[in-house]
Formats: C-alpha cells, structure tokens, sequence
C-alpha cells in the first residue's frame, strides 16, 4: 500500500514485514541502514505523516435546461415564455442545491440551420429563479433568430457555493438590506449601470446655508448645529487604540473623553465599507467624530459639534 517503487516493497516482504503497521513499528535508523535515504521516507509514510496534503481540483461544472417548443416558431412571446420556463426550472435547481451561477446563456436552436447563443456574466452570481431570469431576459435582445426556433436552451456555468449569512431572528427586518442590494443589482444589469447609483450625503440636513457660504457652523433658530468635515487627520492612540490626542494645524488637542465608540460595516452594491467610529470629547470643550477605516488603518474627520 505505500507509494514505493516494488522492489522495496518486496524487499519488505522479504523482512516479514507485510503490513503498514510492522513497518511504523521499526524506528527510523533500522530502515535506513536497509535502504538508505528511501528508509526515512518509508518511515514517515508508514506512520501518516506525508506532509504532501491533499491537493482537490474542483470540477467544471455546467447545468442546462432545454425545451423543445410545439412547432417551430419566430413569435418572441412564445421564445420568452420558453425561456422563462428554462429559467425557472434551473433557477430552483441551483436554489435546491445551495449553488450560485457565474455565467448564464441562452441558445436558440434553429430549424435546420446552427444554433444561435449569447452569453452573460452577471454582476453578481446568480442563485435562484428571479436572479436567472433576470440574466436571460437582457440576453434575449442579442438573439436575433433568421429563420424558425425548435428549441430553446439556458445554461449556466462557473458553478460556486452560494453566498449567505445567517440571519438575525431577533431583528425584524434583518434580511431587507442584501433583498435591496440583489433587487439594485438586477436593475443595473438589465437597464446599465448608471439606472441605480449610492446615495451621498452632501452635507447634514440641519446646516443648510443661509447666507450662501460653506464650511462654517451654524445655528437654526437657536439649535446647536453640526458641520461635516473631511480629510485624513493624525490622531495619537493608546494602548487600547483609542484616540488621546488629535492634531489641529501646528498644535496637539488633548482628548480628555471617549464619548462613544461604534463600527460601521456594509456593503454598497459590493463595495465594502469598513470603519471604526469614535466620538471625542477635547480637553478644549469641544466634540468631533473622528473614524479609523479598517482597510487602511488611516484616521479621518467626520463631524464636529458645536
């Protein structure tokens, strides 16, 4: 059973030694002295321990649903529907089997003539139904068939495990965000880019200008306002790697309170956005929010209240 030439493994049976567990039973010198430097390999082998490992290569797998239509025909609502029949069945075949597609086609298989196919790489992978579906219907418009359709094909490719989390029960809810983010995904993919954008805040609703000038603080009727800040600032941090003093021009302002501290994770159409937020209160009196992103460590402004 060791991956050995057969000269050595005869020569073991020679010894009486027929069986894994009288070869690991031998210490390491004895099979050297025998066979040389193959000795200390047979003596690992023998015990488990090739450090090889095991090295899987992942299948290529590739799924298709297939109709053959009643008469062949041109008629686009009747091409559609065949599609959309395609698309459902393989939808709930990935959906059943926890997997998610990275390329979808469509194939129209013409009446006595080659088939005609078009093929899409979705922004996101598609796992169920309504996503495939989604990928299909913007491949419809690139099928432009010349003569009658027999059948009608959707295959899907690029197999992956399906992406998920495990919900908060506690949280009514929980599941709106990634169903807003898929919805926003298909739009884009059907209709361009530039149908669904990520909303920016331009500046804190309650510092709207009354004068026309920007970047000063301001009060509403008598309210304490905010104003929003930017830019990357130095910030000194403690052992803990909260902030203890924070840089302002030329000089160092004591921070002589963590007010709060609180992290902000998400994912905007599938660009993460990682940060550590910390409200400070400085020895001047003064309250700012400062955040630490997570990817690059560096420490920016955010807000200063008055």
């Amino acid at each position: 059973m060791l991956p050995v030439d057969p000269a050595v493994t005869a020569r073991l049976a020679a010894f009486g030694l027929d069986c894994l567990g009288a070869v690991a039973g031998l210490g390491p010198a004895d099979l050297q002295r025998q066979f040389g430097p193959d000795g200390l390999r047979i003596y690992r082998l023998a015990r488990g321990e090739d450090s090889g490992g095991v090295h899987s290569v992942p299948a290529q797998r590739a799924w298709s649903e297939r109709l053959v239509l009643d008469g062949a025909t041109g008629d686009l609502e009747i091409l559609l529907g065949g599609v959309r029949q395609c698309a459902t069945a393989l939808g709930g075949r990935l959906t059943a089997e926890a997997l998610a597609a990275g390329e979808v086609s469509v194939v129209f298989e013409i009446e006595e003539a080659e088939a005609i196919a078009a093929s899409v790489v979705p922004a996101a992978p598609s796992g169920n139904a309504g996503e495939l579906w989604t990928a299909a219907l913007g491949l419809l418009g690139e099928l432009k068939p010349q003569a009658p359709v027999a059948a009608v094909r959707v295959g899907v490719t690029r197999l992956t495990p399906a992406a998920g989390r495990q919900a908060d029960l506690l949280r009514p809810g929980d599941g709106a965000r990634e169903a807003v983010v898929a919805t926003a995904e298909r739009l884009r993919s059907r209709f361009g880019a530039a149908t669904v954008r990520r909303p920016r805040l331009a500046l804190d609703p309650g510092d709207l200008p009354d004068d026309g000038s920007r970047g000063r603080r301001r009060s509403w009727r008598g309210h304490p306002m905010t104003e929003l800040l930017e830019g990357i600032i130095e910030v000194r941090t403690g052992a803990d790697g909260l902030p203890v003093a924070i840089r302002n021009g030329q000089a160092w302002g004591r921070v002589a309170e963590v007010v709060n501290i609180w992290r902000v994770e998400t994912d905007w159409w599938r660009i993460p956005v990682g940060r550590d937020y910390v409200r400070c209160l400085l020895n001047d009196g003064e309250c700012v929010d400062l955040y630490r992103d997570l990817e690059t460590g560096a420490w920016h402004r955010e807000r200063r209240y008055d």
